[in-house]
């Protein structure tokens, strides 16, 4: 793969039923449980699209209408599987607003992750991991609210 930006996509699902993905602009060559994604419409931002993968809402999405994702002990995603997710187009105030904020909040991940990597100190890991979960929440609540999801809704989508 060329070097532009691509999410790549963990094949397979990880044990709190969540799709885990990240973003990546550099050529490679990957191995297959890792599902490189590259934007063809470049109406969407690639860190946008990432935030709305990484979301709990299209994780729940995915579980609940992929075959594929329940077919094995070892759940499953495909870029097939994938593309069938209802990516909104967002075009107008008040969701390019909140596709903005997305955005934002996706590079700071990005950065808070890298510092993780490098934290030395139980304390710094600790509330770098903090603000990873604080991000992640964040990033959830603006897609409910891009997506229009009542608290009924959210409530099943976080299984409560």
């Amino acid at each position: 793969y060329e070097k532009k930006e691509k999410i790549l996509i963990r094949r397979i699902i990880n044990r709190q039923d969540r799709l885990d993905a990240t973003y990546y602009n550099e050529s490679g060559v990957f191995k297959k449980d890792l599902n490189p994604f590259i934007a063809t419409d470049m109406n969407y931002n690639t860190k946008y699209l990432l935030a709305l993968i990484n979301s709990k809402l299209f994780s729940w999405l995915y579980l609940n209408s992929s075959s594929i994702a329940t077919k094995d002990d070892f759940r499953q995603t495909t870029l097939a599987e994938l593309r069938k997710l209802p990516i909104k187009k967002v075009e107008k105030n008040p969701e390019k607003s909140i596709h903005d904020q997305l955005v934002s909040l996706v590079d700071q991940m990005l950065t808070t992750k890298k510092q993780l990597q490098q934290a030395k100190t139980e304390s710094d890991k600790n509330y770098l991991e903090r603000k990873c979960e604080q991000l992640d929440k964040e990033i959830d609540q603006l897609v409910y609210q891009l997506y229009g999801l009542t608290e009924e809704e959210i409530k099943i989508v976080e299984g409560k």
